[in-house]
């Protein structure tokens, strides 16, 4: 996943790890990942509510996040965790 690599993506996107999850859509956002089956998984992970407790994030709000963040979906809700993420463009 670190350096782009789709085929890690996919597989960390349909994990049952939350952090795996997580990263995925981190470094699929990061690296500009546009394949069509990537976006369209984490289009699904919006309404995950999973969250390590470490980052206090859900799954659902990196992937709401992300979207924003590839100009998919314009995010304009008022959670606040969301809002962060976003202002991050995932640069931590």
């Amino acid at each position: 996943m670190l350096n782009g690599d789709v085929a890690a993506i996919k597989l960390g996107l349909d994990s049952n790890n939350t952090a795996l999850k997580i990263n995925a859509i981190i470094y699929s956002t990061v690296f500009h990942i546009d394949d069509a089956a990537v976006v369209d998984q984490i289009k699904k992970m919006t309404k995950d509510n999973s969250y390590l407790r470490i980052c206090a994030f859900t799954v659902g709000e990196f992937a709401t996040a992300s979207l924003h963040l590839r100009g998919v979906e314009k995010y304009s809700g008022n959670n606040d965790s969301i809002v962060r993420l976003i202002e991050s463009k995932f640069q931590f």
